[in-house]
């Protein structure tokens, strides 16, 4: 499983991540929640950013100085939402973060510059996912985006198909095909009880390993399963959140992230507005940010 340092500074809690994966992640979401900012600037809609595993608020990624996680970016971006909302199992990140927050807001005051409603809390990323999908159905003019950036299989297909049935959610999902994925699928098929019933909760479909694995010959003729290869793993998760999102709602391939040559992570997009002109627009802007990312 994808395990996070946890470093102790003299200012900040910061957290050790995978290099210029996480910038590039960063990067795309930060921007992403601009694009969406100035889509609805002028539509009277109420507009929200949730996170429902935010971290510390700071990133160490090798260099001399702690970078700002996506939460922090994501509220000091231009043309800011109406209302953030991060959480955090860990109440030692989610202190951080709240100083984080604090401190940006006083300096924001100084200037005359006023800081949206953030609320921060501190419980299980699914309990979290939940709250946003509550918040945006309190009012039909409210829509959001919401990032999941779990440092493992913690978001259960229940919290996808949650956000799916919003209808007012556009979602960037971290999913670790490499880190715990490809890991917990033994090449010889024998995977303990629990890893299967995690797996379960995970996909939402029993049937995973039939996706997953492929009947291969052995030397002596019979059948064993064999582990299916990295593409394969990340088109079947496409596939899996193409069955709860409407039609065209969700990025064909998504972003391979990779670090140290090995595939990681797969962070996938998908819309849950089914007007055909809201998916069609989340998704050009979805692509150019995957395009741009890919390029050398």
């Amino acid at each position: 499983m994808y395990q996070v340092e946890l470093v102790e500074t003299v200012a900040k809690r910061t957290q050790r991540y995978g290099g210029s994966a996480t910038e590039i992640k960063a990067e795309i979401v930060t921007d992403y929640v601009v694009f969406y900012g100035r889509a609805l600037k002028n539509q009277n809609f109420e507009t929200g950013y949730f996170d429902a595993f935010a971290g510390s608020g700071w990133t160490d990624t090798g260099s001399l100085e702690a970078g700002r996680s996506v939460a922090l970016r994501v509220l000091e971006a231009h043309d800011p939402l109406a209302y953030y909302a991060f959480n955090d199992i860990s109440a030692q990140n989610a202190e951080s973060l709240r100083e984080a927050v604090e401190d940006l807001r006083q300096r924001r005051s100084q200037q005359n510059i006023a800081t949206p409603v953030t609320r921060i809390t501190i419980q299980d990323g699914n309990a979290a996912i939940r709250d946003a999908c509550a918040w945006v159905r309190e009012s039909y003019s409210r829509r959001a985006v919401i990032f999941l950036d779990p440092f493992g299989m913690q978001v259960d297909w229940a919290s996808m198909e949650a956000i799916a049935q919003t209808g007012r959610l556009d979602v960037w999902l971290l999913i670790p095909t490499g880190q715990a994925i490809n890991r917990m699928l033994r090449r010889d098929g024998n995977i303990p009880p629990s890893w299967r019933a995690r797996f379960d909760t995970f996909f939402g479909d029993p049937g995973w390993s039939d996706r997953l694995y492929t009947p291969s010959p052995n030397l002596f003729g019979e059948l064993d399963p064999e582990r299916v290869a990295m593409e394969d793993i990340e088109r079947y998760v496409i596939d899996r959140l193409k069955t709860i999102f409407p039609p065209g709602a969700v990025h064909s391939t998504g972003l391979r992230l990779i670090r140290q040559s090995h595939p990681q992570f797969l962070l996938a997009f998908a819309c849950a507005n089914p007007r055909p002109a809201a998916y069609s627009l989340a998704l050009k802007a979805a692509d150019h940010l995957i395009e741009r990312a890919q390029r050398p």
